[in-house]
């Protein structure tokens, strides 16, 4: 399903993060960790850690500024799946937990600054709860 379209979508994560994300799933530009193919890329990681974030109650801004964060390529969303359901379907489903009544947002073009926001936050949360457990 191609939900967000390429003037929509606003996927981030925190530089900070890569080294973690690394040893789940290989990045470009850092020696590779024998195992470290978790996943099969960001889009699916970042589901993953949104959920976590979820889980544990942590959300975390993603960091601002050019060298601070990086997004993750929208057509990479758009064609991925997680579970045989679309990354969107996640997205939408895992802020709609963590809203917990009918007002929370759904998939339309209108809600998806705030969506993207959310989930954004809680993906942060994760990554950050899962970089403590690794490298502390």
């Amino acid at each position: 399903m191609k939900y967000f379209d390429e003037s929509r979508g606003g996927f981030w994560y925190s530089s900070k993060y890569r080294p973690l994300m690394n040893t789940l799933l290989h990045m470009a530009k850092m020696e590779p960790i024998e195992g470290a193919e978790l996943y099969k890329g960001r889009p699916q990681l970042l589901v993953m850690a949104a959920a976590i974030g979820l889980t544990k109650g942590i959300r975390e801004p993603v960091d601002s500024g050019g060298k601070n964060r990086n997004d993750v390529f929208i057509g990479g969303w758009n064609s991925g799946t997680f579970h045989g359901q679309s990354l969107s379907f996640w997205a939408a489903l895992i802020v709609w937990l963590e809203e917990g009544d009918d007002e929370a947002l759904m998939l339309k073009p209108e809600n998806d600054p705030e969506l993207l926001e959310k989930f954004n936050l809680l993906a942060m949360g994760g990554l950050s709860y899962l970089n403590k457990k690794q490298f502390s």
